[in-house]
């Protein structure tokens, strides 16, 4: 948005004031939240708590619905015949107990009195009553304690009594349940939901119309809500009362243009920005900088923060700053501010993130003219202006004529061609500017002048053509961050840089050899530096091994990847210098055979992950028996990742007190962990096929994690059988399972098997994955049949076979999928589906009672569909395609009340159509490609099946086009590679 269009729309008005009502919001106009609505319904009735209450916080950002949810579950009638009194509390915005308690006992009546007399008041209205309260958007609760002031008075309800609150922040979640406690995370609607919501407000009588490109239209629009309702709420009401010619022109706009949207969407979003502590108010309007879906590097945004002074620290002395950053970071997206793009497996930290598109317009109105992404449409700038993104289409001149009374500009972003002259006349003539970005400006040349730029905290030169930084640049003695990676003709960092003092990120980073000479002696001066992001190859990487390298390096830091270091047999003794150094990762070192004698010094390291270095033993014996593991008493983490000669773990980690957590995978040769382990509370064990036994004193563990190892090892920690079920029963989170995590969803709802062999004992197998909801079989050469062991799978809505060449029947496996949703069957060369002598496939599809997709794909055995079908009325949809043998789908389907699509392809024997096709009332869609017999009785003009189909809304028949009678072997796989991607799309579902 450029400045001009934020003074039309009055963009910078302060909202502070306005009081908010959240709209009611009738039972019939709430879309797609049946299934969130269910789910806090069965918590309701079937939670686990110690206490006799339980706390269900609904958390999300402001729009989703949380109101409506909560609003929805206390009028379902098994609620209100369970739970009595039903309480409904509009907490107030500063959370203060005795206000809460007058507003439960007398609602929206004023009261004088104080906690003491209010108490017995609510003992009486509660005491031995299964009561359920509404807590509806609760701020303001910092600590646990403010929180038990309240819930202790809460506590005379009877066994079963239920508390709901919803809240905009997941911190108070954590405060009410703890981190790992139950919370439900309320998401945006689905594309499916959100047209749905879309087209119920936005057309006639709430149904689609007949014109495409209207739908188009809508769609595109509706995309840009976001699939948050208020949001699809608000403009779909507004689109009703437009002329349907004037939607194309409307979708053009951003919705931050639409007064309807800034009315009615803005300030509710702003409830939770006015809750901000103010520094976090400046972090979160700076991110207004930068474009929509931008993807964020959590490090990189903290630095920015950090050069503009958002960050203060406490008086704790320990603190630094990138660590507070980090807090203000977590503060915003536990608020919803921040959406979480990619989590770092070590240390479980956000590395990336981005907003939602009304998070943006949230920012770019609460910055108003402070912050400014400017355009070729822009003529000038406000005085008021102090952070500007300049766009890459301006030209140097506009971007001097832009700033030439920009006097106190701090933050300049621009990635724009630029000349070292224009760069002079303009940009560095802004003296007070704090943060600088020129990547990918292709300078060849970096003035001297920027060394005037004495306030600057933050300079980003990656990407660019010079070959040195000027000396100037070392008067920079405010610099924090400095980055000249991907600069691949640069041979020299100028030597004065050891007396920047205040420097705490230097990024050196390169995809390829580079011209760099190499790093200039006395780095060990930067006392200040946290982070040396160094060449990932090239030069300077190579050199590592040498010992002149790491006896110049920097004593103070604090983490060090040594990554594809060709020639590195041994840690070299000059890691010695490294004194502080608190994590050390080895990855991808091929010649890697001991970690002697550098290891032996780090006794600072917290820690030590090794990964992917194929002739790294670790062993008992040889040079690494003499690490003198009891020294290093601030070793808390030890991850090890892909040795294949790693066969034992080194016994002097046993003395090891402080360490917490191991995780170990990929290490196929593994055979023996520890005798015992002493304060150990993670051990994690995944891929490891030869580990049959666990160490002594397993039973203080707070995680255990084992998955696809030896079957032996989890047979004995089996509930029923095994030996070690004793030792881990108590432990708080287990995880016992076949398969890798990778395999899994994040919550246990998702397992691939992937060239995988199902083992005899199939019920052992799968008995671990009792809540599973999705499960793909892909190329499995010896599944003839469906495993009986799938009984075990009671949760299953989602099931894909897919390659499986030598599979033949479905049963008895699927008999037992009554929870089964959807059925997808792909290129399974064997699958005939015929009917078994004694009907016992017509009574295996009569228990799957839940299916309403149905998908089979390259499938030359199958002749017809299996009769059992046709009791299914939950069916919803039925797809086949390039089954080149079927002549017929099913004799009647008037039984398939709720069938609303059938879609037929390339199935060229294909005789008939089912009987009763003509009085299915439910049937919206029929889409017949590249059948010529079937398609020929379908014909408008002489088709003996026209009469019966042509009421159908959506009828698409498609013969063969003569251009498709000869595919080129190109397309043919282009085509093949798209049917793929579409085929696992389907497994990430939300």
């Amino acid at each position: 948005m450029t400045s001009k269009n934020r003074h039309d729309f009055s963009l910078d008005v302060d909202l502070q004031d306005i009081h908010i009502v959240t709209p009611t919001v009738r039972e019939e106009d709430v879309v797609g939240r049946d299934d969130d609505k269910m789910k806090i319904i069965k918590l309701l009735f079937e939670m686990e708590t110690e206490k006799n209450i339980g706390i269900i916080p609904i958390v999300g950002v402001g729009g989703l619905g949380k109101t409506t949810l909560a609003q929805q579950v206390i009028k379902d009638s098994k609620v209100k015949d369970h739970f009595e009194p039903i309480m409904w509390v509009d907490v107030p915005k500063v959370f203060h107990v005795e206000s809460v308690v007058k507003e439960i006992i007398n609602p929206g009546v004023k009261d004088e009195r104080k906690m003491h007399q209010l108490q017995n008041d609510l003992e009486e209205k509660i005491k031995g009553k299964q009561y359920l309260l509404v807590l509806d958007d609760v701020w303001g609760i910092e600590n646990r304690e403010k929180w038990l002031e309240l819930e202790t008075l809460l506590r005379d309800g009877a066994s079963g009594s239920r508390i709901i609150v919803t809240t905009r922040d997941e911190k108070i979640a954590h405060i009410i349940n703890g981190p790992e406690g139950l919370a439900h995370f309320l998401g945006t609607l689905d594309e499916e939901k959100s047209w749905s919501l879309f087209k119920k407000l936005a057309f006639m009588q709430g149904q689609e119309p007949n014109d495409r490109n209207l739908v188009d239209i809508g769609k595109e629009i509706m995309n840009k809500c976001g699939g948050i309702p208020l949001v699809i709420r608000t403009i779909a009401s507004m689109l009703y009362s437009i002329n349907h010619e004037k939607w194309s022109s409307f979708k053009e706009k951003e919705l931050s243009m639409v007064s309807a949207y800034y009315e009615n969407v803005i300030p509710i979003l702003k409830l939770s920005y006015d809750h901000l502590p103010a520094q976090l108010k400046h972090c979160f309007g700076y991110c207004s900088l930068f474009p929509k879906n931008y993807v964020f590097s959590v490090g990189r945004l903290i630095n920015l923060w950090m050069s503009q002074g958002f960050i203060k620290l406490s008086n704790d002395h320990n603190q630094c700053f990138e660590d507070m950053g980090y807090q203000y970071f977590q503060d915003l997206l536990y608020r919803s501010f921040f959406e979480v793009v990619e989590i770092d497996d070590d240390s479980s930290k956000v590395t990336e993130c981005k907003m939602h598109d009304c998070m943006h317009d949230l920012a770019t109105s609460v910055i108003g003219t402070k912050g400014l992404i400017l355009s070729p449409k822009d003529e000038k700038i406000d005085k008021r202006t102090r952070h500007v993104s300049l766009c890459f289409t301006l030209e140097p001149l506009q971007v001097q004529a832009l700033l030439v009374n920009a006097k106190k500009i701090r933050t300049i972003f621009y990635g724009g061609y630029y000349e070292t002259g224009m760069l002079e006349k303009s940009i560095l003539k802004c003296k007070f500017l704090r943060t600088l970005n020129l990547q990918r400006s292709r300078l060849k040349i970096i003035p001297d002048v920027i060394g005037k730029l004495k306030h600057l905290r933050y300079l980003d030169l990656s990407r660019n053509f010079m070959k040195a930084l000027p000396n100037s640049i070392t008067r920079l003695q405010n610099l924090q961050t400095l980055n000249v990676s991907y600069c691949e003709n640069l041979q020299e960092i100028p030597s004065g840089i050891t007396k920047m003092f205040n420097l705490r990120h230097l990024h050196i980073e390169s995809d390829s050899d580079n011209t760099l000479h190499g790093m200039p002696g006395g780095l060990d001066q930067l006392t200040n530096l946290q982070r040396l992001s160094l060449l990932p190859q090239g030069s300077l990487r190579k050199q590592q091994n040498n010992e002149s390298f790491f006896l110049h390096h920097i004593s103070n830091l604090k983490t060090l990847d040594m990554i594809d270091i060709d020639d590195l047999q041994h840690l070299p003794d000059g890691l010695k210098s490294f004194t502080c150094l608190q994590k050390l990762r080895i990855s991808r070192c091929s010649k890697l055979e001991s970690l002697s004698p550098g290891l032996n010094h780090l006794t600072s390291l917290q820690r030590l992950e090794i990964r992917f270095c194929d002739n790294l033993e670790m062993s008992n014996g040889g040079s690494d028996a003499t690490i003198p593991w009891q020294r290093f008493q601030s070793l808390s983490v030890l991850s090890l990742y892909g040795l294949p000669k790693l066969v034992a773990l080194p016994e002097g980690l046993q003395q090891l007190t402080t360490l917490q957590e191991i995780e170990i995978f990929k290490c196929k040769n593994l055979e023996f962990l520890l005798e015992y382990v002493i304060n150990l509370k993670k051990l994690s064990v995944v891929y490891c096929p030869k580990l049959k036994s666990l160490p002594e004193g397993i039973g203080s563990l707070e995680t255990l994690e084992i998955r696809r190892c030896d079957p032996i090892l989890l047979e004995r920690c089996r509930d029923d059988i095994g030996d070690y079920w004793p030792l881990i029963c108590n432990i708080n989170q287990l995880i016992l399972s076949p398969v890798e995590e990778e395999e899994e969803h994040s919550r246990g709802e998702k397992v691939i098997l992937f060239e995988e062999s199902i083992p005899t004992n199939s019920e052992s197998f799968f008995d671990h994955l009792s809540k599973l909801k999705d499960l793909t079989f892909s190329r499995i050469e010896d599944l003839q049949h469906l495993p009986d062991g799938l009984k075990r799978l009671t949760s299953l809505e989602y099931l894909m076979i897919e390659d499986c060449s030598k599979l033949q029947s479905l049963s008895p496996g699927l008999y037992h999928l009554t929870s089964l949703k959807q059925l997808y069957i792909f290129d399974c060369e064997e699958v005939e589906m015929m009917p078994n002598d004694d009907g016992s496939d017509a009574i295996m599809w009569q228990h799957l009672q839940s299916l309403s997709v149905l998908t089979l794909w390259g499938l030359p055995k199958l002749v017809a569909l299996p009769q059992g079908l046709q009791q299914l009325t939950t069916l919803q949809q039925i797809n086949i395609s390039e089954c080149e043998n079927l002549e017929a789908v099913l004799e009647n389907i008037s039984n398939l009340k709720s069938l609303k699509k059938l879609v037929i392809e390339n199935c060229p024997k294909l005789k008939s159509l089912p009987e009763g096709i003509d009085c299915l009332t439910s049937l919206e869609t029929l889409i017949i490609e590249r059948c010529p017999i079937l398609l020929e009785r379908c014909r408008e003009d002489k088709g003996d099946y026209w009469p019966k189909i042509s009421h159908i809304k959506q009828l698409e028949l498609e013969p063969i086009k003569e251009e498709q009678q000869k595919i080129d072997p190109q397309e043919e796989s282009s085509s093949s590679k798209t049917r793929g991607l579409f085929n696992f799309a389907k497994i990430f579902k939300h």
